[in-house]
């Protein structure tokens, strides 16, 4: 089966949402607007929808209100997704941080996980000062650090995983409707 006709089949039968996650840098954004088109699908980034909201950026909100308090708005913006019409949600690094989150992504659809190596993220957003996380964290050894910490977070929601380090979007949105097929004939492993 082609791309084109395979991605219309997992587009014709898709039922649920699906969740790209991953650490910040690992091309969540980019992919889900290669997928989103590939599949004619809706795409939310969770990130915006929530600085949309919130009215500011999310730096302003974590230095005026904390990480708690954002923490608590992207578990109200999944709740949210509940009876929504299918879409590709591009989810904001620190989502799977609360097993609540993982558990509601797994249930609303499948989880895909971006990965990168440190090298690759740093090189991707070592300059952007939006990410409130990073800041005075900006070398690749700090970056491992933090993923690591939060790499049995990703690895327990993912129903999914692909590396995105030496692959263009476009090979990556390939790779992800090909693997996507067994989530819809009810095959999957998860």
């Amino acid at each position: 089966m082609s791309v084109d006709a395979t991605s219309a089949a997992v587009r014709h039968r898709l039922k649920q949402h699906l969740f790209l996650i991953g650490f910040m840098g690992s091309g969540k954004s980019t992919v889900a607007s290669t997928l989103s088109a590939a599949l004619g699908l809706p795409a939310l980034d969770s990130d915006a929808c929530l600085e949309q909201e919130l009215g500011c950026s999310i730096a302003d909100f974590f230095s005026r209100e904390g990480e708690q308090a954002f923490r608590d708005r992207e578990t109200e913006f999944l709740r949210n997704l509940r009876g929504q019409s299918p879409c590709l949600i591009s989810c904001g690094g620190g989502m799977a941080l609360r097993s609540e989150n993982r558990a509601l992504m797994r249930l609303l659809g499948p989880v895909i996980y971006l990965t990168a190596t440190p090298e690759t993220v740093f090189s991707r957003i070592g300059t952007d000062t939006a990410r409130p996380l990073l800041k005075d964290k900006k070398t690749p050894a700090d970056i491992a650090a933090m993923m690591q910490a939060r790499l049995p977070l990703y690895e327990d929601a993912a129903s999914l995983k692909i590396a995105t380090d030496h692959l263009s979007p476009a090979e990556i949105t390939n790779e992800l409707i090909r693997l996507l097929q067994p989530f819809l004939s009810g095959d999957e492993s998860r």
